[in-house]
């Protein structure tokens, strides 16, 4: 087999799995969103949601996808306020959310511990993982249909270029929510499903047409091994050996496993951690990280901000008393 189809075929592989869970993902992400804005209702009338960010932040390895809308009223231009209708075109670059804030109908931000505080921090976190899996699909899908055009595979890609170009982009919600009922998210769902199972069943295709390339190839394989184990092995080694982040750490790859933290404290957090393991594997404390990542007051605890998340004491772990550091698995 000449010397880089296994590795090109391999990570094809991986990216096809790449892409297989991020569609799977986004689908159950994308319906628990709409289930949070359905249930704001109950916090009663006035409130707002309010966020901010900014494309030059987004990630610049990725196209990015232009949306275009029209709107009333006024609008400013130059400096100056003119009364009519404009045309608005806005990229999506998959940058990180610098701010998201529920308001009332004065503008004011939830209490404390209050519902709707806990109702911010729950569709901050949905939509900090709706922006990766995303990501994930904005990267790896042209990737795979370039790869499987390289490699002369005859399985049709185009529900992978349609799910490209259909994919919503932030904040994956229609532009009048507080108008919209279950039933009419209900049916905004359904209507995507079609789209999100034709392209995981071409992705499953093309994952057997690889496979069977990678097979039928001429090559010499080691004694005892086959060009299909040859193209597992060299799978998994890219699975379980390597690791990698986007450029905000909100979606990371270590060593066989993906995690995706919250565009906050955590991605800030794994950033700096990341920083000390790619120095020689050190530690640092969170004391220091706290610091570092806008986090008031001496108190800061590390396992408070990954509360729940299974990297905590796998991918991050604790190596003294307020010292934690990234461990590659054993």
């Amino acid at each position: 087999m000449p010397d880089d189809v296994v590795p090109a075929i391999a990570e094809l592989v991986t990216l096809i799995r790449i892409a297989d869970e991020a569609i799977g993902q986004y689908a159950a992400l994308r319906a628990a969103i709409f289930r949070e804005l359905v249930a704001m209702r109950a916090l009663g009338t006035g409130w707002k949601i309010q966020y901010e960010r900014d494309p030059a932040e987004g990630d610049v390895t990725i196209p990015a996808k232009w949306t275009y809308h029209t709107t009333t009223g006024p609008i400013i231009i130059n400096g100056q306020v003119l009364n009519g209708i404009g045309r608005i075109k806005e990229p999506e670059t998959y940058a990180p959310i610098k701010s998201f804030d529920f308001l009332d109908a004065n503008d004011r931000t939830p209490e404390p511990e209050s519902e709707a505080a806990a109702a911010e921090s729950r569709l901050l976190f949905l939509l900090n993982a709706t922006l990766g899996e995303v990501k994930a699909l904005a990267g790896a899908l042209p990737a795979i249909q370039h790869e499987a055009k390289q490699r002369n595979l005859t399985t049709d890609t185009e529900s992978l270029a349609r799910l490209d170009l259909q994919m919503p982009v932030f904040p994956y919600w229609p532009r009048a929510p507080k108008e919209m009922t279950q039933a009419d998210f209900d049916r905004i769902l359904s209507d995507e499903k079609p789209l999100l199972d034709d392209a995981r069943l071409t992705l499953h295709r093309v994952s057997i047409e690889a496979t069977s390339l990678a097979e039928s190839a001429q090559a010499i394989a080691l004694p005892g091994t086959s060009p299909a184990e040859e193209l597992r092995a060299e799978a998994e080694r890219q699975a379980t050996e390597l690791s990698s982040h986007s450029s905000d750490f909100t979606t990371v790859h270590w060593f066989g496993t993906d995690h995706i933290f919250n565009g906050g404290q955590q991605a800030k957090a794994v950033g700096r951690l990341w920083k000390e393991w790619e120095a020689g594997g050190h530690g640092i404390s969170e004391k220091t990280i706290g610091e570092e990542i806008g986090s008031a007051g001496n108190n800061y605890r590390l396992a408070m901000t990954f509360r729940n998340h299974r990297a905590l004491g796998t991918m991050i772990v604790k190596l003294a008393a307020g010292i934690y550091a990234l461990k590659k698995p054993e």
